[in-house]
């Protein structure tokens, strides 16, 4: 009963079936054909709009009664109609990542700090455990038969996942950073972004439900695979370099054979002898910086590139918690190196701008960022809105189609790619190529999307794109509806 009402839902969003006769003559009994949903597909750039009231959260999914399910900033399980009304689903959720609806109505979810994939009952609260041992699992989604697939950005590789044992087998590995996951029409096709590479890949299925290699499907142009050791062309070891995997500040190391790559490198021996909590001393490009003690995620202790009243701002709070730092209210978030910080957002760039102050065009610049401190150079920043210089990183320059993020496919094929920093929704035809803007939003972190199910005010022919910036929502009219993604409706 279950996959026979799915089947009859994947139907309906995808516009496979035909309509009924239209009672013509009697002697006629040929139906009339669907009309085409791709032919309504709206001109780019599309009209979008924004609305606020919901969570801050990473991914999302529309259960049956029209609600978004996300993560709120106390990492507890909540439920938001389109009229802001707020239901705690499952208290003390974690930190998630991936999230989607099964068919038989569970929610599963990527929990980042643990490196895990679980699910659980919304109904009965009870959740468990489907698979550990994961390395930064992001992208999530969901099969027709309740197969989960999810991408592990730092693993580099994709598994498909048995919902009900958490058996799995890998479909692609050696990827470069695999961010986000989804099928297409008839699921049979899965895409997969990279983050940071610019590129997306597809995984076809067979008739017998079998996959087949990894193939590029496309390529960002000007985006290429993050080269570390290009990073230290001319340097020194113990240079400061943009470490490529971060966007944050790294060192240039000999990691054997002659050649320095530029990795993330974190200061520990500031920390020897102290204790957790404990004043030390760091650096910032060339300017030294006073920051406490953390502990190190591969051991011991290290002096964060953070500066201590950061630090302290958030001592015992969770992340996303409220904090405030200087006067400014700013929320708890973990740095690239892994310790928490209270981080400001900084909405306008200011900080960007700020480091290139007093310099030139073509100067080496440092950012100050508490959560993510860079080195760049000071270039003309009035492509990406900036008036006067503006210190950036190749490697993180907005518009540059490096950094996907977010994916999904709407019934035609299309696929719908959201760059991190940018704030730009890409979309590439079925058959790949030239990637064209779908809109330019004026939000930085715009992390997952999904399509309206016709529920609750969530229109299917509307992209749905989360706002982790504002806690809000973008609405794009597309025009089309999505692919039949499983939404949570058997509930």
């Amino acid at each position: 009963m279950r996959r026979l009402l799915l089947a009859l839902l994947l139907v309906g969003c995808t516009g496979t079936g035909q309509l009924p006769p239209s009672g013509g003559d009697d002697d006629d009994d040929t139906p009339e054909p669907t009309p085409d949903p791709c032919l309504a597909i709206a001109p780019l750039p599309v009209q979008w709009t924004h609305q606020d009231g919901f969570t801050g959260s990473e991914d999302f999914a529309l259960d049956g009664q029209g609600r978004m399910v996300s993560v709120d900033g106390g990492g507890n399980l909540v439920a938001i109609d389109m009229e802001g009304t707020l239901s705690v689903l499952i208290p003390g959720l974690g930190e998630v990542a991936g999230i989607d609806f099964l068919p038989d109505g569970d929610i599963a979810w990527n929990d980042v700090a643990s490196g895990a994939l679980l699910r659980a009952n919304i109904a009965t609260g009870s959740e468990r455990m489907l698979l550990a041992g994961l390395e930064y699992p992001n992208g999530l989604d969901v099969d027709a038969e309740g197969f989960l697939y999810v991408a592990e950005q730092s693993g580099g590789r994709v598994r498909r996942v048995d919902s009900e044992t958490g058996e799995f087998e890998v479909l692609a590995e050696g990827l470069y950073a695999p961010n986000g996951v989804s099928f297409g029409p008839d699921f049979s096709t899965l895409y997969v972004n990279s983050f940071g590479g610019g590129v997306v890949w597809a995984i076809d299925r067979d008739a017998d439900g079998g996959f087949g290699e990894v193939r590029e499907f496309a390529t960002m142009p000007g985006a290429a695979p993050p080269d570390p050791e290009a990073a230290c062309a001319g340097a020194v070891p113990g240079d400061a370099c943009m470490d490529p995997w971060t966007w944050a500040l790294g060192a240039c190391v000999d990691q054997g054979g002659g050649s320095l790559s530029c990795v993330m490198s974190r200061d520990v021996a500031a920390c020897d002898g102290l204790d957790v909590g404990a004043p030390c001393t760091t650096t910032l490009g060339d300017d030294p910086l006073q920051s406490l003690c953390a502990p190190n995620p591969d051991g011991g202790l290290f002096c964060p590139r953070a500066a201590a009243e950061n630090l302290e701002a958030c001592e015992d709070l969770p992340q996303d918690a409220a904090c405030e730092v200087g006067g400014e209210e700013a929320v708890c978030a973990f740095s690239f190196e892994g310790a928490m910080v209270c981080w400001p957002w900084d909405e306008d760039g200011s900080v960007y701008v700020d480091a290139c102050i007093d310099h030139e065009p073509e100067d080496s610049c440092v950012v100050a960022d508490p959560a993510y401190p860079s080195i760049g150079t000071c270039i003309d920043g009035s492509d990406w809105g900036w008036s006067g210089l503006v210190c950036l990183g190749e490697s993180s320059i907005p518009g540059n189609g490096s950094a996907l993020d977010g994916l999904n496919v709407d019934v035609c094929g299309n696929v719908y790619l959201t760059e991190y920093i940018a704030g730009i929704v890409w979309r590439i035809g079925p058959a790949g190529g030239e990637p064209e803007l779908v809109a330019q939003l004026d939000a930085s972190w715009i992390p997952n999307m999904h399509f309206g199910h016709g529920v609750g005010g969530w229109q299917e022919n509307v992209l749905y794109v989360s706002d982790r910036d504002t806690a809000g929502v973008y609405a794009l009219e597309l025009g089309v509806p999505g692919h039949g993604e499983i939404t949570g409706r058997a509930r």
